[in-house]
């Protein structure tokens, strides 16, 4: 049995929240490098970061379920309905920026971004997910 990389990780904690779901699916799989970029992560662009390899008889399966995870953790934007929603820091006012000017030569005082939602389709900004209602 051959084993095939299909997604790569620069951190060890969503590689192996992946692992664990392709395991519950039975699907034959492991973390190679996981070690060495966990121990050193300043090598994990070096060694090609963490790689969840499956074996060769469950790739197409370990595809399409790939692509089902990442799809369930697209967050949808609530005026448009689009995907292409992703969490950024943006710098919360201009003004900031002639007292951060300022302070950098005076202090060590680095400024706090708002960090929002943006949907790359509509621009919408939005702070926080709302969780689906369930009817009782």
């Amino acid at each position: 049995m051959e084993f095939i990389p299909i997604k790569t990780f620069d951190n060890y904690i969503p590689a192996n929240l992946l692992l664990s779901k392709m395991l519950d699916q039975d699907i034959h799989c492991y973390l190679k490098d996981e070690f060495m970029v966990t121990i050193d992560p300043i090598l994990a662009n070096a060694i090609g970061g963490i790689k969840l390899c499956v074996a060769d008889t469950d790739f197409v399966r370990a595809k399409e379920l790939l692509i089902g995870f990442e799809e369930e953790q697209k967050i949808t934007c609530p005026k448009c309905g689009s995907k292409t929603v992703e969490y950024i820091v943006q710098p919360k006012n201009p003004a900031n920026w002639l007292f951060a000017i300022a302070s950098w030569f005076l202090t060590s005082y680095a400024l706090k971004g708002k960090e929002v939602y943006h949907c790359f389709n509509c621009k919408y900004e939005f702070d926080s997910i709302e969780e689906p209602q369930e009817n009782i």
